[in-house]
């Protein structure tokens, strides 16, 4: 069964990073993935060195699954030529001068093209995609928020009309089973506020399954016997109970959270590893 699975979270806890460790695994799986980044830059072609002409079309990785970025005004331009049927039109619509102000300017045209791209399969609608899973490396918390409340504000703008369809088929798509979104979070306060914050708004958007991920997690040592004068060891003992306290404040609240340590050796040796890949993602 075809399936969409978003991560994101607060900036910098390394959502990227389990976006291609989960596309790996469902690859390892022997699954027909596709790992998407939502542009307009990439970070995935400079940690991992892909490289393509065209980052919109899907390009083959040593990993075992496919990878591209797209953005939103890429995913419109897409559509458009898809529902025209002719080249020359497409890009007279998109060269105009006033469709340029309209797009950058337009409340969640965007936003909707990206959702619309990334359901078609779902929804048999627009371009053909034929891949079992695609992994969407999503914008942070916030905008993340703001993509999912795109369908719903558009069609509120219209009574009647294809593009009411359409954000009702795509809201229908994103409460589906076939929808999954990994937050991800590190033990760390600010992070864990925002993910509760993020998971609370994701809710009242949308039904599909939430799951915390727990990342760089690290098994700091116990200190044993007396500390004095702080130091090393001091430093050490603190934040252990610091850990061991943020964790336990996230599995109050999300008993089934995936962890995934702190890794020190190269993550490119992690992509490779299947029995790693499997044990991390063991509860989804």
């Amino acid at each position: 069964m075809h399936k969409i699975v978003f991560v994101t979270g607060k900036g910098g806890v390394g959502k990227s990073t389990v976006a291609t460790f989960l596309a790996a695994r469902e690859a390892s799986l022997d699954k027909k993935v596709l790992l998407v980044e939502m542009g307009p830059w990439s970070f995935l072609s400079l940690w991992l060195g892909f490289q393509s002409t065209d980052l919109y079309v899907p390009t083959p990785t040593p990993y075992g699954f496919d990878w591209s970025m797209w953005t939103g005004e890429d995913c419109l331009k897409e559509y458009v030529g898809y529902l025209v049927k002719l080249p020359w039109l497409s890009r007279a619509f998109f060269e105009n001068n006033w469709m340029k102000a309209l797009i950058k300017v337009a409340p969640g045209l965007r936003e909707i093209s990206f959702l619309g791209k990334i359901t078609s399969q779902l929804r048999d609608h627009g371009p053909k995609l034929h891949y079992d899973t695609i992994v969407v490396d999503a914008m942070s918390s916030g905008h993340f928020v703001s993509l999912l409340q795109a369908p719903h504000g558009l069609k509120n703008m219209t009574k009647t009309g294809p593009i009411r369809e359409q954000c009702e088929s795509i809201e229908k798509a994103l409460n589906s089973s076939s929808v999954q979104t990994l937050v991800v979070t590190t033990p760390e306060s600010f992070a864990i506020q925002e993910t509760k914050e993020l998971v609370a708004s994701m809710k009242h958007l949308m039904t599909s399954p939430i799951h915390v991920v727990i990342n760089k997690m690290q098994d700091i040592p116990e200190v044993h016997g007396p500390i004095r004068g702080g130091g090393v060891l001091q430093e050490l003992a603190s934040l252990r109970l610091l850990y061991q306290e943020n964790r336990q404040k996230i599995l109050q609240d999300f008993p089934l959270s995936l962890e995934i340590p702190f890794y020190f050796s190269a993550l490119k040796n992690i992509l490779q590893d299947q029995n790693e890949l499997q044990r991390l993602f063991a509860k989804l």
